[in-house]
């Protein structure tokens, strides 16, 4: 299978799987970021804080970029940081 068809109601645990999964296989080298992808997400929706900026850039950057290597991109992100958002590529 290539894709997910969206509303099947296997559709959530499925992407759970497999983001998961993907978190797994890059927990040596992000060890943050596969927490974060783990422990912070449902389906396709990513909710974490940070105690600082550098910390957000930082785990978020990782974050993407092992979703990236699944092709699995996220979208439409939020923040009260601007300069987070311009990191990110989002206006």
């Amino acid at each position: 299978m290539t894709s997910l068809i969206f509303g099947a109601s296997c559709s959530p645990s499925t992407v759970i799987y497999m983001k998961d999964l993907n978190a797994k296989e890059h927990e040596a080298s992000h060890p943050e970021a596969a927490a974060a992808i783990i422990n912070n997400h449902y389906v396709d929706d990513y909710l974490d804080s940070f105690r600082t900026i550098e910390e957000a850039i930082r785990i978020v950057t990782a974050v993407r970029d092992i979703h990236r290597k699944a092709h699995y991109e996220l979208k439409q992100w939020k923040s009260n940081s601007p300069q987070l958002l311009k990191a990110v590529g989002e206006n």
